[in-house]
């Protein structure tokens, strides 16, 4: 499955009309509203004479498929929406079809119609919507806060000036990929793709992650997979394989998320598996609720053990279980590395969290020494071409397989690696 986002168009304005439908809310056990409540004024002025001045919406397509729509429109005078906050707060209106829902596709049209709001020098986003409904979390999420409730529904508005410009021109994304995948240099990660052209399991064992899934989840058709850095989609498309389940994937690097896709096609699960390209630590605001989520071999993104379970804890369905790849040393070992704590430190910052360990499955130093030695061996080749075709960055590329050779070291020393399963203490 490959979600893409447009901007609504001539052509798209009945599927806009049916997404306005979609947008209404209907309570549990409810019977659904006729269509003809989209004939009363206060309904159809939503999408009413489309195109006007103020009026923006994007459309989610799944090849050539509509699938969800997100978009704002000014009211004035005495023409109000039901979230009307004033003449110069767009409101916006929501819907994805129920077959769609659970991938993110919501979110992720929020939060670009939030930009596009920025964009076009608007200041605030309004809009209304009923306290009972599932979607009111993630507007929160997205930093909507209430400013008024009327008759059960409330009126939440967000800010979306810009905060401020990072002004030293640094990439925090690329800076982050580069530590993942073992860079001391930015300037590798444009080359990542073709460095490691020849690997598809990037990091984590999926086998390990499909055995701790099945030991600790239930109803496995039914699942909902996080895959936070999933690189080139392996564990997302071998657990969609294996349980029937379906699977976000999240990546920093385009062309990661190109093979991703690709596999999901090849192995049959394209339409349980969605892949995006975006810098996890700002999609995780947005990202909803999720049965298991899954954080291979990609370093501290989000800072310490404490510090990444408590960002990852509001994503957790109840019985959630979190999978983390990472290693340790001995309680007893003498080594610092200021990424790599010690078991015990570990393990209190997982209590103190509120988690508590599962499983633990260790991964053996014959393990680790098998998979660097097959992947270094294709990554130097791969290096040693990119040296021969741009001779002036030689020292870029040899930087890059010397830290490769210090961190298999490293690994294969006296860092104890593992894969944990954590769930909420009971």
């Amino acid at each position: 499955m490959r979600i893409e986002y447009g901007e609504i168009g001539p052509a798209d304005l009945g599927f806009l009309e049916e997404m306005l439908y979609q947008a209404i809310f209907v309570p549990e056990g409810k019977a659904p509203y006729p269509r003809s409540v989209l004939e009363l004024p206060e309904i159809a002025r939503y999408i009413a004479g489309w195109g006007r001045a103020g009026d923006f919406g994007l459309v989610a397509r799944n090849g050539s498929e509509a699938v969800g729509a997100a978009w704002f429109r000014l009211f004035r005078g005495d023409e109000k929406g039901f979230g009307y906050v004033d003449d110069r707060a767009p409101e916006l209106s929501m819907a994805v079809r129920s077959e769609y829902r659970g991938f993110g596709i919501g979110s992720s049209l929020l939060q670009r119609l939030i930009v596009a709001a920025r964009e076009r020098g608007f200041e605030r986003l309004s809009l209304s919507v009923d306290a009972r409904n599932p979607a009111l979390r993630l507007y929160e999420r997205l930093g909507f806060t209430t400013l008024g409730e009327t008759g059960g529904s409330l009126t939440m508005v967000k800010d979306v000036r810009p905060a401020g410009d990072d002004a030293s021109g640094r990439d925090p994304l690329t800076e982050s990929v580069a530590r993942a995948m073992d860079g001391s240099d930015s300037r590798i990660v444009p080359f990542l793709p073709y460095i490691l052209q020849d690997t598809w399991e990037l990091g984590t064992d999926p086998e390990t992650v499909i055995d701790l899934v099945r030991r600790h989840t239930r109803d496995h058709p039914g699942l909902r997979v996080a895959d936070l850095g999933c690189g080139k989609g392996a564990i997302s498309v071998r657990l969609a394989g294996t349980f029937g389940c379906r699977s976000l994937g999240i990546d920093g690097i385009r062309e990661f998320v190109d093979c991703a896709e690709a596999k999901a096609l090849e192995a049959g699960v394209s339409h349980l598996c969605l892949f995006e390209v975006a810098d996890i630590r700002e999609r995780i605001e947005a990202l909803g609720r999720f049965d298991v989520i899954v954080l291979g071999a990609i370093g501290p993104v989000f800072g310490d053990y404490r510090a990444t379970l408590a960002t990852l804890a509001p994503h957790m369905r109840e019985g959630g279980l979190i999978v983390v790849d990472d290693g340790f040393f001995p309680d007893d070992s003498g080594s610092i590395h200021p990424q790599v704590l010690k078991r015990g430190e570990a393990m209190s910052q997982i209590a103190a969290a509120g988690m508590r360990l599962v499983e633990e499955v260790p991964v053996g130093g014959e393990a680790i020494k098998s998979q660097n030695e097959t992947i270094f061996r294709d990554l130097r080749k791969r290096c040693l071409e990119l040296i021969q075709r741009f001779p002036e960055r030689k020292a870029l590329f040899e930087d890059y397989v010397r830290r490769q050779v210090e961190e298999n070291e490293f690994l294969e020393g006296e860092v104890e690696c593992a894969v944990l399963a954590v769930k909420r203490r009971v």
